[in-house]
């Protein structure tokens, strides 16, 4: 059932096997493991059914670092967390993506992918995607030639992103949630601090408050956090009432290695030949999966120049003027629950563009591709993961939100190998456009000469990762290769903060890999 925390009467306290702090992702994508077990479990959300100001204003933080954009727009406070706005875009992981690296202190995990690639295609079913595969192996399945890069410089890949219908797990896992017999959702239910035994070793329960003060202590066998990379943090380090460093921050790592991946336009294409191009980078469906091609620097490459990896994709550009950024705001809307109706500027827009509405369903119905606006520009647009920096990082502030919680501060930092990454990408991938005469292009390589104008152009992706990273040694990280925190035997963390790397690829997906395996794990130790 769905409870709310607001109307709770005189309850103080509440038990269950299992209590999930977040109704993310993450935390729905677990807790489906345990419908219809043995094991009562409880969820806990900080906001509501649908979205509300007053949830929303808890995550306003500060940023004394590179400007971040994702803090404040790339969090949602709500039943469904991010997957209410998300464009469920998915890839997987690489080998090399999990490995040390030299040249980049810090890299290098404590599993290798054969410990979460069982759990892709579990991960996948969540979310309604076909299996076809992420390699360019699937050319063939799309009965389509490529554009013949050279394959000891580039190689393809591809994303897959979730039907409209699936990508909202408030509306997919959530409904299931709140019909089981034994798991309850309470919303208005903000975690607080999580509270341990006198040694440490274990948590006794989580504190969590509702709008009006009221506060119910939520206790269990395990807890598993699933709050996002800067809340999962920001919890953790505001617990300090038995350890006053904070959960699990005993070594001064929780909140550090702060991570996204960046994203840069450093060119505009013009291809002779347009329809060869769109065939190549217009997004492909199969079923109600799209799958897009991508470019990503090899191995090879990667270890001959000391890069990082980075991956290079097209898109079509559009004025905020068009009927397509208002097709794109009806679609979000609808995702989020909210009213979709367009304003009356919006409708003559959407009207102003209706022959390129209809191109766009003919190409689904009979191309099976989403057809690129034929007044679009495209642009390179490259992506590149950091190197992890342990002073990149959370810290609280002195300041306290409307529940009494340390406002966060955040301060994301860049370093050289990021700037030389993209840089080397652009090199060689206009040395392969010009070698297979594939049209002009505008290279914008001052904005990866000049160190000012290569900070002021870079973008975060949303992608935060990397500040509770997984480690062997509790000296060098916060969670074990299971996601318990180091030295607390009941306590998980189910989030993209547990990856020590942001590899070239869009990290939920492994995510929520991890968070199935961390389900598994919790399934065997409670029986």
């Amino acid at each position: 059932m769905i409870h709310d925390l607001e109307n709770v009467g005189d309850v103080s306290t509440l038990d269950a096997d299992i209590c999930i702090i977040g109704t993310g992702v993450a935390g729905l994508s677990i807790a489906r493991e345990f419908l219809g077990s043995k094991y009562k479990v409880m969820l806990l959300e900080g906001g509501g059914i649908k979205d509300e100001a007053r949830s929303q204003k808890l995550y306003i933080s500060d940023v004394v670092g590179m400007p971040h954009d994702g803090i404040h727009n790339g969090r949602f406070r709500v039943l469904g967390g991010s997957s209410t706005r998300w464009g469920a875009q998915l890839m997987t992981m690489q080998e090399f993506d999990l490995r040390k690296h030299d040249f980049s202190p810090n890299s290098g995990w404590p599993i290798n992918i054969n410990d979460i690639s069982p759990y892709y295609d579990r991960a996948q079913q969540v979310l309604g995607v076909n299996l076809d595969s992420f390699e360019e192996d699937l050319w063939e399945t799309l009965n389509t030639e490529p554009l013949l890069f050279n394959k000891e410089l580039f190689r393809y890949r591809f994303s897959k992103w979730a039907g409209f219908s699936k990508r909202n797990l408030a509306k997919t896992i959530a409904p299931e949630i709140a019909n089981s017999k034994n798991i309850d959702i309470y919303i208005h239910a903000n975690a607080t601090e999580i509270v341990p035994n006198e040694q440490g070793s274990s948590i006794q329960y989580v504190r969590a408050r509702n709008y009006s003060g009221k506060e119910v202590n939520f206790r269990a066998r395990v807890f598993i956090l699933c709050c996002g990379t800067i809340e999962t943090a920001r919890i953790l380090l505001a617990s300090r009432s038995v350890i006053p460093t904070g959960i699990g921050n005993e070594n001064d790592l929780v909140g550090r290695y702060f991570q996204d991946h960046i994203t840069i336009r450093i060119a505009e294409l013009n291809p002779t030949d347009k329809k060869v191009f769109g065939k190549v980078f217009d997004p492909v469906y199969r079923g109600e999966t799209m799958h897009s091609s991508k470019l990503v620097l090899t191995e090879e490459v990667r270890e001959k120049y000391k890069c990082l990896n980075a991956m290079g994709h097209v898109v079509f550009g559009l004025s905020v003027e068009s009927g397509f950024y208002e097709l794109r705001s009806i679609l979000r809307a609808l995702q989020a629950k909210k009213n979709p109706l367009p304003s009356p500027m919006g409708a003559w827009r959407l009207l102003r563009y209706s022959h390129e509405f209809v191109r766009l369903v003919l190409g689904k119905q009979f191309l099976g591709r989403r057809l690129s606006p034929v007044s679009a520009k495209s642009y390179l647009q490259i992506e590149c993961e950091q190197s992890p920096q342990p002073d990149s990082r959370l810290l609280l502030t002195d300041r306290v939100d409307d529940l009494g919680m340390p406002v966060v501060s955040l301060d994301w930092r860049l370093g050289d190998l990021e700037q030389h990454s993209v840089h080397q990408y652009m090199k060689l991938f206009s040395r392969e456009w010009e070698r297979m005469g594939l049209g002009t292009a505008e290279w914008h390589e001052s904005l990866l000469e000049d160190r000012d104008k290569w900070l002021t152009a870079c973008r975060d992706t949303y992608h935060q990762l990397g500040t509770t990273r997984m480690s062997n040694d509790p000296h060098d990280g916060v969670v074990d290769i299971d996601l318990k925190v180091h030295g607390i035997n009941n306590l998980y963390v189910g989030s993209c903060s547990v990856l020590p790397t942001g590899g070239s690829s869009n990290p939920t997906l492994t995510m929520m890999a991890l968070c199935l395996r961390v389900a598994d794990h919790i399934k065997q130790n409670l029986s």
